[in-house]
């Protein structure tokens, strides 16, 4: 159906990340874990989303940025 790519700021957020990413996964949505911080290293995440974006299946929108509630 759909894809997302979830975008964790560290690997302390994996818990959560697996959360969205089982919950994603009950509408059909494929997804990927990722780990970029934007704060400590703003050209990974960058280069995350032109990596995605190069394969032309996967678009910015589908580009999931986590926040720890």
């Amino acid at each position: 159906m759909g894809k997302a790519v979830i975008v964790m700021g560290s690997k302390s957020d994996l818990a959560w990340s697996k959360r969205i990413k089982e919950t994603l996964e009950k509408f059909g949505v494929e997804s990927v874990l990722r780990v970029a911080s934007a704060h400590k290293v703003p050209l990974r995440c960058y280069d995350l989303v032109k990596e995605y974006e190069r394969e032309r299946t996967w678009s910015l929108s589908q580009l999931l940025v986590e926040a720890m509630p």
